[in-house]
């Protein structure tokens, strides 16, 4: 058997590579021979100078750019890529070959995305072969002017999910198609299995240490410090230090397993702090774009993970270092069964204790 995964491949995006590692180990599962599809960047020069720009801390760029070469090491040891580089008018070619085709996870159906084009949504694929793995919209509506559009793209699949329970709810609301509720990917495995692709940073990290991962303008500072005081640690800032700001996803795993806690307004850098037991500190995304915070809505509620209770805004010193993720694990064992099963259903076996690591 073989399959074809269509997700986002160029930026360099801690939870955009290891969700589909997550993607393609779980579809392995099944024995299938599974390869990742290059999508070419269609985004303007100007349009990727600009969001450099803005997403490129000040005094960084070369940093960047071993950000980089990190990044690519981390995909050839560890993902399976077809030679084909795909796009709207680039379809695959050798569909034949194929037994399925898969879109997601990550937000690779954002209506807001210059990304989300028709490849995402396998329109080159015979319908029967087109399975929609936990992907997400990341937006709590469509835009008028593309709902025609997603409505095409939606019912081109008999094997529809989602990652949030807002998207399936929307795409029922405006549609009238129904779309079941995944946990993301990266929620297959558990933290001792994601130990595997880890990798120890060459410019070391301190004994003790708060990482802070912070992909929002985050006004936190002033309490950031105060936890590193309460803590006695210093702080690992991801995004805000070059020594850190090259670290590619092997380095960040470790970074997250090893940390005495981690404050973070990413949703797989939560993620990854709860299936490595980690303290974490929840810190609420200030931005400009889309509302995304239905995901955490529904890994919440996924994981029985309060959200509100960890909130930076929120939590007291305390409180800081509690960590009893147990009554989560124990859903998560359930969550992973309704994938195993919605797989199932796809004509991919998987066995239902291999999706724990």
């Amino acid at each position: 058997m073989k399959i074809g995964i269509s997700t986002f491949t160029h930026g360099d995006n801690y939870g955009q590579r290891l969700q589909n590692l997550a993607v393609q180990e779980t579809l392995k599962l099944s024995g299938a021979d599974v390869l990742t599809f290059r999508q070419k960047d269609s985004r303007s020069a100007k349009y990727k100078l600009k969001s450099l720009a803005s997403l490129i801390p000040k005094g960084l760029a070369v940093a960047h750019i071993q950000r980089h070469r990190s990044f690519e090491d981390f995909n050839s040891r560890n993902i399976s890529f077809s030679r084909e580089v795909i796009s709207d008018s680039n379809p695959p070619r050798d569909i034949k070959s194929y037994d399925f085709f898969v879109a997601g996870s990550d937000q690779v159906w954002s209506p807001y995305s210059p990304d989300a084009n028709s490849t995402m949504f396998l329109t080159f694929s015979p319908r029967e072969k087109r399975i929609a793995f936990s992907p997400s919209l990341a937006a709590p509506t469509i835009p008028e002017e593309k709902r025609e559009l997603f409505h095409g793209y939606f019912d081109g699949f008999d094997r529809l999910s989602v990652r949030e329970q807002k998207s399936a709810e929307l795409i029922n609301s405006l549609y009238g198609l129904k779309a079941e509720v995944l946990i993301d990917p990266t929620l297959m495995f558990d933290g001792s299995w994601w130990e595997r692709y880890e990798k120890e940073p060459h410019c070391g990290l301190p004994n003790d240490y708060v990482l802070t991962y912070f992909l929002g303008s985050a006004t936190y500072e002033e309490r950031v410090a105060e936890i590193c005081d309460s803590l006695s640690c210093k702080r690992v800032d991801l995004l805000g230090d070059a020594r850190y700001y090259a670290l590619g996803p092997s380095e960040f795993l470790y970074a997250v397993r090893h940390a005495k806690l981690v404050a973070t307004d990413s949703y797989h850098g939560s993620i990854f702090s709860i299936l490595f037991g980690k303290p974490l500190i929840y810190c609420p995304r200030e931005s400009t774009g889309p509302d995304m915070s239905s995901r955490f809505d529904t890994l919440a509620s996924e994981l029985g993970v309060s959200f509100v209770e960890r909130s930076i805004l929120s939590v007291c010193n305390s409180e800081l270092l509690e960590s009893d993720y147990s009554k989560a694990y124990d859903r998560l064992a359930a969550q992973r069964k309704i994938v195993v099963e919605f797989l199932d259903r796809c004509g991919l076996s998987i066995p239902s204790e291999a999706a724990r690591g």
